[in-house]
């Protein structure tokens, strides 16, 4: 039953062999001119039902030279504009982002003031010019320390009331406020009525500052001193001497003013009193263009403030091992993001895989890059790798394809030496993976480029040894037969060997194809398509082609 089937095909295309011939050529050219068109996919995700919900984020990853660092905060930005970024991470925006002091007080969670002398003490140091006694007497009254979160827990009720009472009537004498007898009774615990007689004294006057009446009071006691009790006299001589420290221009030391500081508490000792002029100084600095990257404020935080013998009171061991621990966990960060030569910043994209928008973004990234860029940069990624590939695939597998040909028939002909039928074979091949990538571009398939390398390869190495077979065939039975008779037979000798050795990889891809997913199953299906395309053009191309040029072939074989 074969052998008849065979002989029929052999008779029909030898009868028909310039039909044949025609019809191969067209294909050829068909083929060559559709597979120009072929789709060719460079990335490859295998499906599962878990991307319809949680799609599969591309992640993009710009390797660039440390001395390009400076930069990419601006490139960054950019990125960040484009609406398909939906992620960005690098030193420049996280651990290197410059921050204010209010943001980096957000950040941290630690008091704007404090952050402000943090950055006043980075820039200056800790070297202090003081302050006047008036500007501290305001300064430690005011919300800035009564309600700071470094000195707030450290200040009874009792202090606080000192502190509010000691400033007003510091101001009041610094600011020469005219007082009633009434309220200056009050402010020296004296007599409303004596403190009447006083003024009717000087002259009949209705009021007078503090500063005139503590120097009419003291020259007084001087001319009679019977006239001022003895308490009293104690209280005008220490009011005397707040009163020339309230109205003095002059700056005075952390030490001297805890020296003179009116209201009595153990916290405020020289140290603190260091901190709160530096404070103070921070406060009337411009910090309006002042910033600085949330790591080196960490890093001057617990190498610089942690051991400082003037801030670490201030700092519980729960907060100094959590500022440890920030600390370490931002190293651990940074090395992630930084390198010895070359730093990384990761991008996540959500452009649709191979579009015209995804080559867009990375043609306008790379012309950024070389743009702002010194140093060489490289972009690793599934999708970068697609538009590298884009950009020279074809190129490359032309080559490719130009080269395997080539080799292929070099080695036919230094082995069978049979130059003609070494082309018409190599043709055929090609031919067949013509034919397989114009199949995915009918079909409207996407042709995965490993699918067409393994396509190109297995045919070419093996495939083109059935045509090898035939050709021998077909010289050996020409000794015996004429040529009209010649197909018929060597289609019988040579069409189980072909066709069994041909099936039985077709067959193997078909059921491995069609229980695989992804990349595999694509390779697989590529694969069986083109072994199927070649069994048919060695079957029934092949044969009336070399009827057609049996005069060349066994003129060759007779050489």
């Amino acid at each position: 039953m074969l052998d008849r089937i065979v002989g029929a095909i052999g008779r029909f295309g030898y009868r028909r062999r310039y039909l044949v011939a025609v019809l191969a050529l067209i294909l050829l050219i068909g083929v060559t001119v559709l597979q120009s068109f072929a789709v060719i996919s460079f990335s490859y995700s295998d499906y599962n039902k878990v991307t319809d919900v949680f799609p599969e984020d591309d992640t993009l990853v710009i390797i660039y030279d440390n001395v390009d660092e400076g930069k990419i905060a601006e490139i960054a930005a950019g990125l960040m504009k484009d609406p398909h970024v939906t992620s960005l991470r690098s030193y420049a925006t996280t651990l290197g982002l410059q921050m204010n002091t209010a943001e980096l007080a957000a950040t941290a969670g630690i008091d704007e003031a404090f952050i402000k002398t943090l950055f006043y003490i980075k820039e200056h140091g800790t070297a202090t010019n003081g302050m006047t006694f008036t500007a501290f007497i305001n300064f430690v009254a005011s919300d800035a320390f009564l309600n700071n979160q470094l000195f707030a827990d450290k200040i009874d009720a009792a202090t606080r009331a000192q502190l509010l009472q000691t400033k007003s009537l510091v101001n009041t004498v610094a600011a020469g406020t005219e007082l009633d007898a009434a309220s200056l009774a009050a402010t020296f615990g004296m007599d409303a009525q004596q403190v009447s007689g006083i003024f009717g004294m000087m002259g009949g006057v209705q009021t007078m500052s503090i500063e005139n009446f503590v120097n009419a009071m003291l020259g007084m006691a001087e001319q009679d001193p019977a006239a001022v009790a003895p308490e009293q006299l104690a209280g005008l001589q220490q009011m005397k001497g707040l009163v020339t420290l309230a109205t003095s221009p002059q700056a005075l030391t952390p030490e001297q003013l805890v020296a003179m500081f009116p209201v009595e508490s153990d916290m405020l000792n020289a140290d603190t009193v260091a901190l709160l002029c530096l404070m103070y100084e921070a406060q009337l600095a411009d910090m309006s263009g002042k910033t600085l990257a949330l790591y080196d404020f960490f890093i001057f935080i617990t190498t610089d403030v942690l051991q400082n013998p003037t801030f670490a009171p201030f700092f519980d061991e729960e907060s100094k091992a959590t500022m440890l621990g920030a600390k370490e966990t931002m190293e651990s960060g940074k090395a992630q993001l930084i390198g010895a030569a070359h730093s990384r910043m990761i991008v996540t994209l959500d452009h649709v895989p191979e579009s015209d928008e995804m080559y867009d973004f990375y043609s306008a990234l790379e012309a950024e890059l070389d743009e702002k860029l010194e140093g060489d940069y490289y972009l690793v990624g599934s999708s970068a790798m697609s538009n590298e590939l884009s950009k020279t695939f074809k190129g490359e597998y032309l080559m490719i394809s130009i080269i395997t040909a080539v080799a292929i028939f070099v080695v036919v002909c230094v082995t069978f030496k049979k130059v003609f039928v070494s082309a018409l074979l190599v043709c055929i091949i090609e031919c067949a993976v013509f034919v397989t990538m114009s199949v995915m571009t009918v079909a409207s398939f996407s042709m995965y480029f490993l699918a067409l390398l393994v396509v190109q390869c297995v045919l070419m190495g093996a495939m083109v040894d059935y045509g090898i077979l035939f050709s021998n065939y077909y010289v050996e039975v020409r000794r015996e037969y004429p040529v009209e008779t010649a197909l018929p037979e060597v289609l019988k000798r040579s069409v189980r060997a072909i066709a069994t050795s041909a099936l039985i990889l077709i067959s193997i891809t078909f059921v491995c194809g069609w229980f695989m997913v992804g990349a595999v199953a694509s390779i697989l299906a590529a694969l069986c398509l083109g072994s199927f395309a070649a069994l048919m053009l060695v079957l029934f191309a092949l044969p009336s082609l070399l009827a057609i040029f049996d005069k060349v072939i066994v003129k060759e074989k007779k050489e």
